[in-house]
């Protein structure tokens, strides 16, 4: 029995220092919008019992006057606080004692951790790609409250963080859904929606095919490989196409048909300080053979403004 425990206190020392770091830069280096945001500085560790955040929805008042014209003098109301609830996701890690007695050479223990920190890293970073696409509905409402959802009209998501777009027209997103043949021209418009002066989009995610397309459209000296010094994607290692003032870059994760033009600088993925895919140790089931552990996280995304994202989708 001491045997047992000193493999699995082992194991469990490497889960922690080794795989549960290994899953969470996985995520970052396999998403292009998950790196943008952690290169950007925007994951933010935060507790509190729900996810806030000010919306400004108006300005103060503004005037001209002459000598002793009388100001309003009144408050005004120009801010309201959204709110999102926060959404756990996990990565199941499950060995049974026929492979872990198995294991017991430090070759075989290492071939061990080895497969679990794949499987762990394929879960991890492909669960994650899809939620920030999701639109929170999935999985009785489990989902994270992603970029579908932020990113809408009203026409199929009527609130987003306690906000009806119905009656705040300032909370609607941008979506072209007319969809059909893409074109550089459509792409320029529904860019020009999501920009207000000079701020606009600074990453425009979609598919591969359609990707390709664009790739085909452009000028050559707008493409950038991986690696590249002349813009940001391309410099945390994605390829990517210069258009305007944003990278486009393909997200296997990205529905099909659809472009998204997003603003990171209104992003926030809000994460629970001691829940970023963090390992719970390994648990002994009492009705199995075996031992599991869990990666755990807690978090959410904020879009603090939907009017500055845009959604094509139907493209082919």
């Amino acid at each position: 029995m001491a045997d047992r425990n000193v493999f699995w206190d082992l194991v469990n020392s490497i889960t922690h220092d080794h795989i549960q770091p290994t899953v969470v830069d996985q995520i970052f280096t396999d998403n292009p919008m998950y790196a943008t945001l952690e290169a950007n500085h925007r994951v933010i560790l935060r507790g509190g019992d729900s996810i806030t955040w000010p919306v400004m929805y108006d300005k103060l008042n503004f005037g001209t006057y002459r000598g002793m014209t009388a100001f309003p003098s009144a408050e005004k109301q120009i801010s309201k606080r959204a709110v999102l609830e926060w959404k756990q996701a996990f990565v199941d890690v499950v060995v049974s004692n026929y492979d872990a007695m198995r294991a017991r050479g430090p070759l075989a223990v290492m071939d061990l951790l080895d497969e679990l920190r794949q499987a762990a890293v394929l879960a991890a970073a492909d669960g994650m790609g899809t939620e920030y696409y999701s639109d929170g509905a999935g999985n009785a409402g489990l989902q994270m409250d992603g970029f579908k959802l932020a990113v809408d009209d009203g026409t199929t998501y009527d609130s987003y963080g306690g906000f009806s777009r119905a009656t705040n027209s300032w909370w609607k997103g941008n979506v072209n859904s007319t969809g059909g043949a893409l074109t550089i021209a459509a792409m320029n418009t529904s860019y020009g929606t999501a920009t207000i002066g000079n701020v606009h989009p600074n990453i425009v995610t979609t598919s591969q095919t359609l990707w390709n397309k664009i790739w085909e459209r452009v000028q050559p000296a707008q493409r950038y490989e991986a690696g590249d010094e002349r813009n940001r994607t391309a410099r945390i290692g994605f390829d990517c196409i210069r258009f305007n003032g944003a990278d486009v870059v393909h997200d296997a994760h990205s529905p099909s048909g659809d472009i998204n033009y997003i603003n990171t600088d209104y992003i926030e993925m809000r994460v629970q300080d001691g829940r970023m895919f963090d390992w719970t140790g390994w648990k002994a089931p009492t009705n199995q053979d075996g031992q599991q552990g869990q990666l755990l996280f807690m978090g959410n995304f904020i879009h603090q403004s939907p009017r500055m994202f845009a959604r094509d989708t139907g493209v082919t």
